[in-house]
């Protein structure tokens, strides 16, 4: 047996000595510790009317608000790193509802997605829009679920019945400093509110004469004889119901940006999924956090790359007529012979091989 035999046959074993040791330790189910950026997220779905509406892409056949909020959710789901969690809420009247408190999202993304996908209108329990004291209403239950938690609160901003401008309900700061995003839906152009009965059949749209124009304190006390509320006056409700838009519904971007910096949120425009992807693994919401990781996946594939390279370690080869020969011997014997003219060698004394000397 030549060095290069022994060589080739000492590599196979080698290699195949160090993939059974790999497998052998995965089998183990060894862990890593590992330290990695994870969030927690409490996810709120605003599910009043005008989340029906068909506005929340460009496209000609656009989905419904909350039809787009739903898929935009769970693509962010199946986004996040494992060992995040979400968990997810409903809002509507005035308050976020707590429906499912934070599952890790790798392990229970089924059960998040089943949830997620039987999020309806129809859940509804009142039929007013505060928004303001919804998301207040969502940082109080974030803070509940712990400090870690932050609220992805998804809505259009359309506030039923309307808010007067500088009397804006105000948090109390029970809620501390939680972290988040209000994602706001919708599209710039007013559009009307669609009016379903409970089966989901269309009743046509809601109208100027069906929706409260003006907000409540402008409207004063419900009283045989109206009178303002003390401290304030406003001599033009009348002109201000007759030009009234709150039938028709947009994306209140600017009022959930004015909310949000008074909460310390972010704010971010859901026109795609991708934008609530990014927005809810901004690095302002992750939590740093130690991790322990499987490394037998790691291991197999190791042990696998080590098997087929031992297929491939020069070693004895097959040579003409099937005959093993060694690696170095096949390559000077297969050489291809140079094609030319066969040189007969001169005589003895020097002469052509045709000519002879005579005696």
């Amino acid at each position: 047996m030549s060095l290069s035999d022994a060589a080739g046959r000492g590599g196979r074993v080698v290699l195949l000595a160090v993939a059974l040791a790999l497998v052998v330790i995965a089998l183990a189910k060894p862990t890593l510790l590992l330290s990695s950026g994870v969030f927690r997220h409490l996810v709120v779905f605003d599910i009043t009317q005008s989340m029906n509406v068909g506005d929340a892409t460009p496209a000609d056949a656009a989905p419904t608000r909350l039809e787009h909020a739903k898929a935009a959710v769970l693509d962010a789901a199946a986004a996040l790193p494992c060992g995040s969690e979400i968990g997810l809420g409903l809002f509507t009247g005035h308050r976020t509802f707590l429906v499912l408190a934070p599952v890790e999202v790798c392990a229970s993304y089924a059960d998040i997605s089943e949830i997620v996908r039987a999020v309806d209108w129809r859940m509804a329990w009142a039929a007013r829009s505060e928004v303001a004291k919804g998301v207040h209403s969502g940082l109080a239950v974030a803070k509940a679920l712990g400090p870690a938690t932050s609220l992805v609160f998804l809505t259009d901003g359309h506030e039923a019945p309307p808010l007067h401008a500088e009397l804006r309900p105000r948090s109390t700061g029970d809620a501390g400093p939680v972290r988040g995003v209000l994602a706001g839906v919708g599209g710039s152009v007013p559009m009307p509110i669609p009016k379903l009965d409970p089966q989901g059949g269309s009743l046509g749209y809601w109208g100027a004469e069906d929706v409260l124009q003006v907000d409540e304190l402008s409207l004063g006390r419900p009283t045989s004889v109206p009178e303002s509320y003390a401290g304030y006056e406003d001599s033009n409700v009348a002109d201000r119901i007759a030009s009234g838009t709150e039938h028709l519904s947009t994306l209140r971007a600017a009022y959930l940006r004015s909310l949000a910096s008074g909460l310390g949120l972010h704010y971010r425009h859901v026109g795609s999924a991708d934008e609530l992807t990014r927005a809810v693994q901004h690095p302002d919401l992750a939590n740093e956090t130690e991790t322990l990781r499987g490394l037998r996946p790691l291991l197999a594939g190791a042990a696998l790359l080590l098997v087929a390279g031992s297929y491939v370690v020069p070693g004895r080869w097959r040579g003409r007529g099937g005959a093993k020969v060694p690696w170095r011997r096949m390559q000077s014997r297969d050489r291809p012979r140079q094609d030319g003219p066969t040189v007969t060698p001169p005589g003895p004394h020097g002469q052509r091989p045709d000519r002879q000397i005579l005696p």
